[in-house]
């Protein structure tokens, strides 16, 4: 066992920091291929999971990646890539919230915009 006064080890802390990363992703891109096929109704229509449920869902995830980017954290600091892949999950769910945001007020125009930043932001 290790000296290290880390949680987790730096191995631990990579698998976790991917599987964040990936979940978030992988909701966004269901949101994008549902847009895709069924349009703004489409989307505002899904069940199982709603998009509400999605962004509650992406919310939890996105206060486990707020303690895992405070400095001093539990985990240590981490390495410049789990940083990037991180805060690069973190804006997705930021988009991911001002799109139902946008939904629930039935506001395509901003709908659409932030549809284009997930599209543009997508597994970088």
């Amino acid at each position: 066992m290790s000296n290290s006064t880390n949680f987790f080890d730096r191995d631990d802390v990579k698998v976790k920091v991917e599987q964040l990363w990936a979940a978030v992703f992988e909701s966004s891109s269901k949101v994008l291929e549902q847009h895709t096929k069924f349009g703004f109704d489409g989307v505002a229509m899904a069940k199982d999971p709603s998009l509400a449920d999605r962004v509650t869902n992406l919310q939890i995830l996105g206060a486990v990646i707020d303690v895992l980017l405070k400095p001093n954290s539990t985990v240590g600091d981490l390495e410049y890539e789990q940083q990037r892949q991180l805060l690069n999950a973190r804006a997705q769910i930021t988009t991911m919230e001002q799109l139902a945001a946008a939904m629930q007020v039935k506001n395509e125009a901003d709908y659409l915009r932030a549809v284009e930043a997930l599209d543009r932001q997508a597994v970088m």
